[in-house]
C-alpha cells in the first residue's frame, strides 16, 4: 500500500471579496484566488491565468470572510476536493476546488492601500 499526501500551496490574489455562509452551524467562506500560470507554446512563453475555487470551513471561515477582500494576496495550504454532481438535466458533473479546515493553513495580505497583514 502506497501512502500520499493531498495537500496544495498556492500564491496569488483574490479574485472576489469572500462569501460567508452559516448552514446548519456549519461556517463556509468561499472566495476564488488568481494564479498565475505560465507555459511553452511553439517555443514561446505564454502567460496566463488560471482561477482557483477556495473553500474554508469551521471557525477560520468566519475571519476570511471578513478579511479576504478582491486584489488582497492569499497564501495558503488546504486539500484538494473534487465533488461529483447530478445536474438538473441529468449530466454528471464535477467541482474542484481547495479545502482549508484546521489542517490547513492562510495568510491574507490586504491590497496595497491597506497596511494590515493577517496571519491565520
Amino acid at each position: 500500500m502506497s501512502f500520499s499526501i493531498n495537500q496544495v500551496t498556492l500564491t496569488g490574489y483574490a479574485a472576489n471579496d469572500a462569501e460567508f455562509i452559516n448552514k446548519n452551524d456549519h461556517q463556509i467562506a468561499n472566495f476564488t484566488i488568481a494564479v498565475d500560470s505560465s507555459y511553452k507554446k511553439d517555443g514561446k512563453w505564454v502567460n496566463g491565468v488560471e482561477y482557483l475555487r477556495i473553500r474554508v470551513f469551521g471557525k477560520l471561515a468566519e475571519h476570511v470572510s471578513k478579511s479576504v477582500t478582491k486584489g488582497a494576496r492569499i497564501e495558503l495550504t488546504g486539500m484538494l476536493r473534487n465533488k461529483l454532481f447530478t445536474t438538473k438535466d441529468g449530466q454528471t458533473a464535477s467541482d474542484m476546488h481547495v479545502e482549508i479546515n484546521r489542517k490547513g493553513s492562510i495568510s491574507i495580505f490586504p491590497k496595497k492601500d491597506d497596511s494590515k497583514e493577517e496571519t491565520a
